[in-house]
């Protein structure tokens, strides 16, 4: 019994010093963890800009309204690369894990940090809005687009007094929020996200796509053409809030809704 203490003593003990080695080692030896911020700022001629393309990882997102086209933040040096090309009227810009630099953080009192990109753009119509990625947390604000796209792992949208007439929307787990927008059409996939769409227009297409995620949708005015087309697996589509609706249809059904839906829920209502 001593022994077999001993040991669990001995082997503790080298796992202990090892740690600690290791965390003086990459802290005040190799420096990989310390910060160096370094804040960049650009503007662009709106002129020659007509779409806007982001690709992100572990980032808070500002994409709102203002005087002039700029892209600007603070970020970390060390941790962070940021792109920024235009080719054919579409500023791209990429926001990721500088390569160069070990991705795998050993340092158990290093805590990574949300980079913040801040992309102000003037009122005008926007070609396409496409914002790809991981861990992105997003305020869309005052844009207007002809398209607005979203493919995103794991993040969080919030939508706010925006025109995007046509929303594509795919998400594998986080929310995804909307008020006080305009849409003419949406395509939406969604794993395990909870989105809330609310005030949306009355009468347009839709395609919603639902694993086993949360979907609420709100509409600003009483529905007078839609039908619903509904596949159902095991999970659960209420449509009862509806004002009107009789054998999934309100009118003639010109416009049309169709759901597929796994083991998630879905709801439509009225504000």
């Amino acid at each position: 019994m001593k022994k077999f203490l001993l040991i669990t003593f001995v082997i503790g003990l080298i796992l202990c010093i090892i740690g600690s080695v290791g965390t003086y080692y990459y802290t005040f030896v190799d420096n990989q963890y310390h910060k160096e911020d370094k804040t960049i700022r650009k503007s662009y001629s709106s002129s020659n800009i007509k779409s806007i393309n982001v690709d992100a990882y572990n980032t808070d997102l500002s994409l709102k309204k203002g005087s002039q086209l700029q892209v600007y933040g603070t970020f970390d040096r060390n941790k962070v690369k940021l792109d920024t090309t235009v080719k054919d009227g579409t500023l791209y810009i990429n926001v990721n894990q500088n390569k160069s630099r070990p991705g795998i953080n050993v340092n158990p009192f290093y805590l990574e940090r949300k980079k913040e990109l801040y992309i102000q753009v003037p009122e005008r119509l926007l070609e396409q809005v496409h914002i790809k990625g991981e861990g992105v947390s997003s305020e869309i604000d005052g844009i207007k687009a002809k398209q607005f796209d979203v493919d995103v792992r794991s993040g969080y949208f919030d939508i706010v007094k925006s025109s995007l007439k046509h929303m594509n929307i795919k998400l594998n787990k986080g929310a995804f929020d909307v008020e006080t927008s305009s849409f003419e059409s949406m395509n939406i996939d969604n794993r395990f996200g909870v989105l809330d769409l609310m005030d949306i227009p009355k009468d347009i297409p839709m395609q919603l796509k639902n694993d086993k995620g949360t979907v609420s949708v709100g509409y600003r005015q009483p529905l007078e053409d839609t039908i619903f087309k509904v596949n159902n697996d095991k999970g659960e589509v209420d449509l009862e809030a509806i004002d009107g609706i009789h054998q999934n249809k309100v009118g003639t059904g010109h416009q049309t809704v169709i759901i597929e839906n796994r083991y998630g829920y879905i709801d439509f209502y009225q504000d």
